[in-house]
């Protein structure tokens, strides 16, 4: 099954590179990377290049810009979950400070781009 997720992605990609701005594409692409996530078998390094180089063509696609937030966002989650004892009370503050983190640099991106 890892393959077959994996083959999707590079679908995909064949398809970002015709057409970038197609919100229905990155939507999938959640998808597939959210369970590619659930499996312990996610590249989030491949997502963020991914994104990088879509980016790189086009800083005001706002679809990339958004999947980009969401890949880092559950990257930062899946290292958490990877490292922390979730019966701590230290690690529930830890999650909350880094998704606070987050958002207050998206806020702040939103705020430059605005």
């Amino acid at each position: 099954m890892k393959d077959d997720l994996s083959d999707e992605l590079d679908f995909i990609d064949a398809i970002a590179e015709e057409n970038p701005k197609n919100y229905q594409i990155f939507h999938h692409r959640q998808k597939i990377v959210e369970e590619m996530s659930k499996r312990g078998i996610a590249n989030f390094e491949r997502e963020l290049d991914f994104t990088k180089d879509l980016i790189n063509a086009d800083q005001k696609n706002y679809h990339v810009w958004s999947y980009r937030y969401c890949t880092s966002s559950l990257l930062v989650l899946h290292n958490f979950e990877a490292e922390a004892n979730l019966q701590d009370n230290g690690s529930y503050n830890i999650l909350n400070c880094r998704i606070r983190w987050k958002l207050r640099l998206r806020n702040d991106l939103l705020r430059v781009t605005s």
